[in-house]
């Protein structure tokens, strides 16, 4: 009888172990789902950033793109406007040569008329 009690006290001190095992395991796997979860939630808030993000780059690019070509455009206007600045600054000087020798020919010949 001694070795039944002793054998059904071991039966019992192994089922309170295995039961405080089993509940350790219940709250580390519970704990390892909340870490599983907010991981998840994580990631996919990660994930969303990401994609806003890239968003926002393409829109950027696709303003740096429209900029470069309007800058394009007006260094293209830049140079024509220059070109043709040169233009009307040969002309100019040009008009200026032919004043300038307009003004000596209507000096030389007031002089010639006051010689007569």
């Amino acid at each position: 009888q001694r070795r039944a009690e002793t054998a059904v006290e071991t039966a019992a001190r192994e089922k309170e172990q295995a039961e405080a095992a089993a509940n350790a395991a219940t709250k580390s796997l519970a704990k390892a789902d909340k870490r599983l979860a907010a991981e998840k939630s994580a990631r996919r808030r990660l994930q969303e950033q990401s994609e806003e993000m890239l968003q926002l780059l393409e829109k950027h690019q696709a303003s740096t793109e429209g900029s470069r070509a309007q800058l394009a455009d007006l260094q293209r206007e830049v140079r024509r406007l220059t070109a043709e600045d040169g233009k009307w600054a040969r002309k100019a000087r040009a008009w200026e040569r032919d004043r300038s020798m307009l003004l000596q020919q209507l000096d030389m010949d007031r002089a010639r008329h006051k010689d007569l």
